[in-house]
């Protein structure tokens, strides 16, 4: 099976999994919304604060672009940072959102505006090793995983329902190009 196939087998799984409830975005009260979470892809050893991504970067920013393309994206968020500007630009070119930046410290107010999103589609964040675990719970995900420093390679599939706990899938880029099984679904009881 091809990557995209195999995403594409995940994806729908993962709708399965959040129920006959699910649309991929609140389109009215209790409906769930889909939003895909990834970390920027490699940064650039350089001096200072906001370095761009590596050719590799580069890379595994359009196979992540490949992989998602099943997806309708009507919302696309980055941090501050050119490393994720970078990464959400290249995964969403050509597929119509304007790239929305909300500092990373701010992550209430991009739990707010995805939850303002009524589109249809899903949303795309792109953040930092840090940043996601913190979004992650500001979308009503009780125990985020943590993400290392030299991770760059995980996709977290999330269905969020405003007051619930969010359910999610998380896959794992393997070599960056191709994705592996789920390695976590968390449902709550």
């Amino acid at each position: 099976m091809t990557s995209l196939g195999r995403l594409g087998g995940i994806v729908a799984a993962a709708l399965v999994l959040a129920g006959p409830a699910c649309s991929v975005a609140p389109t009215h009260e209790g409906a769930e919304a889909m939003v895909v979470l990834v970390r920027h892809a490699e940064k650039a050893v350089e001096e200072g604060d906001d370095p761009s991504l590596t050719q590799r970067g580069r890379e595994r920013a359009r196979r992540l672009a490949a992989l998602l393309s099943p997806l309708t994206l009507d919302a696309v968020y980055a941090s501050e940072y050119r490393r994720t500007q970078e990464t959400a630009r290249l995964v969403a070119a050509g597929r119509g959102p304007e790239l929305e930046v909300v500092p990373a410290r701010e992550p209430a107010r991009l739990a707010a505006l995805i939850a303002a999103n009524d589109a249809g589609g899903a949303a795309l964040v792109v953040g930092h090793s840090n940043t996601l675990p913190e979004i992650m719970l500001e979308l009503g995900v009780i125990d985020p995983p943590a993400i290392g420093d030299d991770e760059y390679d995980d996709v977290f599939i999330l269905f969020v329902r405003p007051g619930d706990e969010a359910r999610f899938v998380h896959l794992v880029l393997e070599n960056g190009a191709d994705v592996g099984p789920p390695v976590a679904e968390r449902v709550p009881a």
